[in-house]
């Protein structure tokens, strides 16, 4: 069963490897991801953790209303360059506009997991919580793969900023592209995860429900990934439309 839902998520996200450029040099670069892009993928940890409602002052998950136990992860993501090119740089009006392009990407992911759960949780809830790990977990499998294909299009991508020096605009259009590549792996990423996991708990009623975890999580898996692939689809429209909406402008600009 887990080979079938697994199956599915390279369809998912296949569309990303066929985007222009995406796999391959764009403006001419001569692209060896071996050498230039560089991703380290730690593996998932878990920590279970057991909570009290009734003792105040100790550590407590942020439960909504009717909530009995919480599942949480996080997609973690850190970037950095090494070095980068200056394409080009001008000054107007006593201000610095430049554009980059990173030399090397250079990422690290990695996917903390905590199970919040009550004294004597019964099993059926322990189960549940328990369904939710498995699909941050089964996502992550893939995240390397797209976290890769954001890091080379960051690379083969150019990148602006301002300031009031050289080193200032630098930095800024720095800021810029990790924040871009952040966003995009964690948008993308994130946002099917949990879309995933608010389809389990509708299914399950939230641990409620007769229905097996395992069964839960394969429909949940097949019902959110064609919408997931629209918003996708719908992201990478809007990124594209954008053009040069995305350069750093400001009011001395248009004087």
């Amino acid at each position: 069963m887990r080979l079938r839902v697994l199956s599915k998520l390279p369809q998912l996200f296949a569309f990303l490897f066929l985007s222009a450029g995406a796999a391959t040099a764009a403006d001419g670069i001569a692209l060896d991801e071996s050498e230039k892009v560089f991703v380290e993928k730690a593996a998932p940890t878990v920590e279970r953790k057991e909570f009290n409602p009734w003792i105040p002052f100790t550590p407590q998950p942020k439960l909504e209303k009717g909530q009995k136990a919480l599942t949480e992860f996080a997609f973690n993501l850190k970037v950095r360059f090494d070095d980068v090119d200056i394409l080009q740089k001008d000054e107007r009006h006593g201000r610095w506009f430049v554009t980059i392009r990173p030399k090397d990407v250079h990422a690290s992911m990695s996917l903390p997991v905590v199970i919040w759960l009550p004294p004597g949780a019964p099993q059926k809830c322990i189960r549940h919580e328990e369904g939710h790990r498995m699909i941050a977990e089964r996502v992550y499998q893939f995240a390397g793969d797209i976290l890769k294909h954001y890091a080379v299009q960051t690379y083969t991508s150019e990148c602006r900023g301002e300031g009031a020096s050289v080193e200032l605009a630098v930095h800024d259009a720095y800021k810029r592209a990790i924040n871009q590549l952040n966003s995009n792996y964690r948008g993308t990423v994130f946002d099917y995860a949990l879309m995933v996991t608010r389809e389990y708990d509708r299914l399950t009623n939230h641990g409620l429900n007769p229905i097996s975890e395992s069964d839960a999580i394969e429909q949940s898996f097949s019902n959110s990934s064609s919408e997931m692939t629209k918003l996708l689809e719908a992201r990478a429209s809007a990124i594209q439309s954008r053009g040069d909406e995305e350069r750093p402008v400001t009011k001395l600009e248009t004087h």
